[in-house]
Protein backbone atom coordinates (compact mmCIF):
# COMPACT_ATOMS: atom_id res chain seq x y z
CA UNK A 1 0.00 0.00 0.00
CA UNK A 2 1.01 3.78 -0.56
CA UNK A 3 1.79 5.84 2.17
CA UNK A 4 -0.66 7.78 0.97
CA UNK A 5 -3.68 5.68 1.35
CA UNK A 6 -2.35 4.49 4.89
CA UNK A 7 -2.40 7.70 5.87
CA UNK A 8 -5.82 8.57 4.95
CA UNK A 9 -6.93 5.09 6.70
CA UNK A 10 -5.25 6.21 9.87
CA UNK A 11 -6.81 9.74 9.08
CA UNK A 12 -10.13 7.75 8.86
CA UNK A 13 -9.95 6.03 11.63
CA UNK A 14 -9.42 8.81 14.26
CA UNK A 15 -12.14 10.78 12.67
CA UNK A 16 -14.76 7.76 13.29
CA UNK A 17 -13.00 7.28 16.63
CA UNK A 18 -13.63 10.60 17.64
CA UNK A 19 -16.96 10.55 15.93
CA UNK A 20 -18.07 7.42 18.59
CA UNK A 21 -16.50 9.01 21.40
CA UNK A 22 -18.88 12.08 20.87
CA UNK A 23 -21.46 9.83 20.70
CA UNK A 24 -21.48 8.12 23.57
CA UNK A 25 -20.77 11.53 25.43
CA UNK A 26 -23.93 12.77 24.29
CA UNK A 27 -25.73 9.38 25.33
CA UNK A 28 -24.07 9.15 28.71
CA UNK A 29 -25.25 12.53 29.47
CA UNK A 30 -29.19 12.17 28.82
CA UNK A 31 -30.89 11.97 31.77
CA UNK A 32 -31.96 8.16 33.70
CA UNK A 33 -35.20 7.01 33.54
CA UNK A 34 -36.72 7.45 36.39
CA UNK A 35 -38.08 3.86 38.01
CA UNK A 36 -39.67 5.75 41.14
CA UNK A 37 -42.40 7.61 39.77
CA UNK A 38 -45.85 6.80 39.55
CA UNK A 39 -45.77 5.93 35.51
CA UNK A 40 -43.65 3.59 36.10
CA UNK A 41 -44.03 -0.40 35.59
CA UNK A 42 -42.80 -1.04 39.54
CA UNK A 43 -45.74 -0.59 41.17
CA UNK A 44 -48.03 -3.61 42.64
CA UNK A 45 -51.56 -3.56 40.73
CA UNK A 46 -52.87 -6.59 42.85
CA UNK A 47 -52.76 -10.36 43.72
CA UNK A 48 -50.79 -12.57 41.71
CA UNK A 49 -53.45 -15.19 41.12
CA UNK A 50 -52.91 -18.99 39.41
CA UNK A 51 -54.06 -19.27 35.83
CA UNK A 52 -57.51 -21.13 35.14
CA UNK A 53 -56.87 -24.74 35.37
CA UNK A 54 -53.17 -24.52 37.18
CA UNK A 55 -52.11 -25.69 40.82
CA UNK A 56 -52.11 -23.12 42.89
CA UNK A 57 -49.27 -21.31 43.95
CA UNK A 58 -46.93 -21.56 46.68
CA UNK A 59 -48.59 -19.43 49.63
CA UNK A 60 -47.72 -18.97 53.31
CA UNK A 61 -47.99 -22.49 55.80
CA UNK A 62 -51.01 -21.74 57.52
CA UNK A 63 -49.18 -23.67 60.17
CA UNK A 64 -47.09 -20.59 60.41
CA UNK A 65 -49.06 -17.06 60.28
CA UNK A 66 -46.93 -14.72 58.87
CA UNK A 67 -46.92 -11.43 60.52
CA UNK A 68 -45.27 -8.32 58.86
CA UNK A 69 -43.20 -5.46 60.97
CA UNK A 70 -45.18 -2.49 62.33
CA UNK A 71 -48.70 -4.06 62.94
CA UNK A 72 -48.07 -4.02 66.89
CA UNK A 73 -47.43 -7.88 67.16
CA UNK A 74 -44.03 -9.41 66.91
CA UNK A 75 -43.33 -10.06 63.37
CA UNK A 76 -42.56 -13.27 62.04
CA UNK A 77 -40.73 -14.66 58.64
CA UNK A 78 -42.53 -16.38 56.00
CA UNK A 79 -42.59 -20.08 56.17
CA UNK A 80 -43.35 -21.51 52.58
CA UNK A 81 -46.46 -24.46 52.29
CA UNK A 82 -44.47 -27.46 50.99
CA UNK A 83 -47.45 -29.10 50.76
CA UNK A 84 -48.46 -27.57 47.39
CA UNK A 85 -48.91 -29.95 44.65
CA UNK A 86 -46.98 -27.46 41.94
CA UNK A 87 -43.47 -28.51 43.42
CA UNK A 88 -41.35 -30.70 42.65
CA UNK A 89 -39.87 -33.23 44.91
CA UNK A 90 -36.11 -31.63 45.03
CA UNK A 91 -38.02 -28.14 45.45
CA UNK A 92 -39.91 -29.34 48.69
CA UNK A 93 -36.69 -30.81 50.35
CA UNK A 94 -34.83 -27.37 49.81
CA UNK A 95 -37.50 -25.57 51.11
CA UNK A 96 -38.23 -27.69 54.15
CA UNK A 97 -34.49 -27.60 54.67
CA UNK A 98 -34.82 -23.59 54.61
CA UNK A 99 -38.23 -23.70 56.16
CA UNK A 100 -36.39 -26.00 59.40
CA UNK A 101 -33.00 -23.34 59.79
CA UNK A 102 -35.82 -20.44 60.33
CA UNK A 103 -38.45 -22.19 62.12
CA UNK A 104 -34.41 -22.84 64.65
CA UNK A 105 -33.74 -19.42 64.63
CA UNK A 106 -32.04 -18.29 61.68
CA UNK A 107 -32.78 -15.28 60.01
CA UNK A 108 -34.85 -15.86 56.24
CA UNK A 109 -33.92 -13.77 52.84
CA UNK A 110 -35.78 -10.84 53.66
CA UNK A 111 -37.57 -9.92 50.34
CA UNK A 112 -39.77 -7.03 49.46
CA UNK A 113 -43.11 -6.82 50.34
Amino acid sequence: MSTFLISRMRRGGILTGAACTLALAAAAQAAPPDFSSNQSGWIGMGEITAAPGSPPLVRQDPAHVYVPNNVGRQPTYRIGDISNSNLKPWVKERMKKDNDEVLAGKIAFIGYD
